[in-house]
């Protein structure tokens, strides 16, 4: 585990803005930088778990340009994300009637930080500048997320440790619920 976050201590109720201070507070280092996993061509993201306990998770990405990762929630933990190196594109949307709403759509570059509350919904992508590698902190861990696949207009409840992807064939252990349709998380 890297001494850069591995130190990290869960606050006794975590929000947004707790985690937002904790990030900001990891220097960056080439050492962090190079714990980011490169992505799996099909993968909008390598991901590598930094610190999993009870009440924090941390984990670092290396994001594949051009390729998004699919419309998700965080299961109700609330988390902050700090870009560290990159630029990028961040979109909030709203879930109604079936459908995704997009809500805003910013662009995002090193030392922003996104602050994820319990009903957060959004999506990321790296701009194609340079790779994109972002710093995520959640408390507590996350027990499931809600992914959205709208190709397939389909809601898929997943495990916490798949990443904000649509599971393949080779994953669908990690696959916990399905409902047909775009629905609102449950």
């Amino acid at each position: 585990m890297l001494e850069a976050i591995s130190g990290l201590k869960a606050p006794d109720s975590p929000c947004p803005t707790d985690l937002r201070a904790l990030l900001m507070g990891v220097e960056v280092t080439p050492e962090l930088l190079a714990a980011a996993r490169p992505p799996l061509a099909h993968r909008p993201y390598g991901r590598q778990v930094l610190l999993d306990t009870a009440g924090l998770e941390g984990m670092i990405a290396r994001w594949n340009p051009g390729v998004p990762c699919a419309v998700h929630d965080h299961g109700h933990s609330v988390g902050a994300v700090r870009v560290l190196a990159g630029t990028g594109i961040h979109r909030q949307y709203h879930v109604s009637g079936g459908e995704l709403h997009l809500v805003a759509e910013d662009p995002i570059g090193p030392d922003d930080v996104l602050q994820c509350g319990p009903t957060f919904v959004h999506a990321m992508e790296s701009d194609h500048a340079e790779p994109l590698v972002t710093l995520h902190l959640y408390g507590p861990s996350i027990p499931y997320m809600i992914v959205w696949d709208v190709p397939n207009n389909r809601t898929l409840k997943v495990d916490g440790g798949c990443g904000a992807w649509v599971p393949d064939a080779t994953e669908l252990d990690l696959l916990l619920e399905e409902r047909p349709g775009l629905v609102a998380p449950w």
